[in-house]
């Protein structure tokens, strides 16, 4: 019986070890990439190298804007589908540029970080 309780409880703390040591690196896109969201909206990768990737559709309210990520998956530019640079003050939640870091990897169970950025934010979006 005793036995048995010492193989249970070593088997419970090599998994809550495990547990704590996963992580996740940032995810990699492959052009052709495609998924739709819950209200319709389709976003493409139309690009991809070690950089980062090019997103078409991501931002709703501009589904012809080519959203540009770096490898950390993070928004630093949006531009038309001509490559021409886009207000991004005239849209909606648009949260882009170097100082956005919405992501840290490798994502960790338990790992907190923040970060400080400026935005502009249009009353008519309120």
């Amino acid at each position: 019986m005793l036995t048995r309780m010492l193989l249970a409880v070593s088997l419970v703390c090599a998994t809550v070890s495990t547990v704590q040591a996963q992580s996740a690196e940032p995810p990699t896109f492959a052009v052709g990439d495609t998924w739709k969201r819950s209200q319709g909206i389709e976003i493409t990768v139309v690009k991809s190298d070690n950089d980062g990737s090019v997103r078409k559709g991501f931002i709703a309210t501009c589904p012809e804007c080519l959203s540009h990520f770096n490898k950390e998956n993070n928004l630093v530019d949006v531009t038309d589908a001509s490559g021409k640079p886009v207000d991004v003050t005239s849209l909606p939640n648009v949260l882009v540029g170097s100082r956005w870091k919405l992501f840290q990897w490798p994502l960790q169970v338990g790992k907190s970080w923040s970060f400080s950025a400026d935005g502009a934010f249009s009353p008519d979006y309120s």
